[in-house]
């Protein structure tokens, strides 16, 4: 037996979009961060249909079936928000790091799949009615806290590094970082609200919801910005300090990254980057177009003047 909401339709869009996402990504799983998003994306996926089900549900029975494949989401996103930050930034990770961060969901989704050990997660489940519509509200065990205290620890440290990445970038790279920035932001957010004693609505997680949102943020920035199509934004591991002037071109011949000496030497400004080059040097653009596609090295004289 089913019951309809004024939540379940959010829910149930917010899904979507996040599938969408799932889908955009795996088609680009090569570029960097690209599959830490895409788990995380998935895990939203998964977290906001479980949640849609789960309010929909009527009988105790289906609402912990569906509370179960829920959390099937949550214990994937914190740390694939982690990974997709580092990943995005630059930032490598050994296999041995990856498999530590297993460990975890692992073992809240024993806790939350194990009705012997239900207790230790949720202490109580409460029956209530609001206009109608039944709900079960759950009461935090210690398994419930020590998961969320983990899952905000990842949560913190993946926008640390998210903000030291958006301080360093400039041009499209830094509306690209500031858009998925927002776009992770807002769910967790209400996530917090959600946790907090100013919650006048206990048995309403409105996180799922408001991935709708961070599915809308991330879907502009993949297609507007063009996500994982423009080089990582971690320049510190880049030769800005370089004699010698380097500009990066991608297939379309757009620029993509210049260091300080390359700017000297073209006369341009960081605002260059995501311009195509014939607006900004008509020799560098001619040259480009006289190149076959599997030319592995080739030299030019350049001016100093544009």
């Amino acid at each position: 037996m089913w019951q309809y909401t004024a939540y379940t339709l959010p829910m149930a869009v917010s899904a979507l979009i996040s599938f969408f996402v799932v889908v955009y990504t795996w088609l680009r799983r090569s570029h960097p961060g690209a599959w830490p998003l895409c788990t995380l994306a998935l895990g939203v996926s998964l977290w906001s249909l479980g949640a849609c089900l789960e309010m929909a549900a009527v009988s105790f029975e289906h609402t912990v079936l569906w509370l179960k494949l829920k959390y099937l989401g949550v214990v994937i996103a914190p740390a694939s928000l982690l990974l997709f930050a580092l990943g995005f930034s630059g930032r490598s990770i050994t296999l041995r790091d990856r498999g530590w961060l297993v460990i975890e969901p692992l073992l809240v989704l024993m806790l939350v799949w194990n009705d012997a050990l239900h207790p230790y997660f949720w202490a109580t489940f409460t029956k209530g009615s609001v206009d109608g519509v039944v709900y079960y509200a759950t009461s935090a065990a210690a398994g419930f806290w020590i998961h969320a205290l983990y899952s905000y620890g990842l949560t913190v440290v993946a926008f640390g590094i998210m903000l030291q990445t958006y301080r360093k970038s400039y041009g499209p790279y830094r509306k690209q970082v500031g858009a998925i920035i927002g776009a992770l932001l807002v769910p967790w957010l209400s996530n917090a609200y959600y946790l907090s004693p100013l919650n006048i609505t206990p048995y309403l997680d409105i996180t799922p919801i408001s991935f709708a949102m961070t599915g809308i943020l991330c879907s502009w920035s993949l297609l507007r910005f063009r996500l994982f199509d423009l080089a990582p934004v971690a320049r510190d591991i880049l030769i800005d300090y370089m004699d010698y002037g380097v500009l990066v071109l991608d297939e379309d011949a757009r620029i993509v990254d210049v260091n300080p000496a390359g700017m000297r030497l073209l006369g341009i400004s960081k605002e260059a980057v995501g311009q195509e080059v014939r607006r900004v040097n008509s020799q560098i653009a001619t040259w480009t177009s006289q190149q076959s596609d599997d030319v592995s090295r080739s030299e030019m004289m350049l001016s100093q003047t544009r």
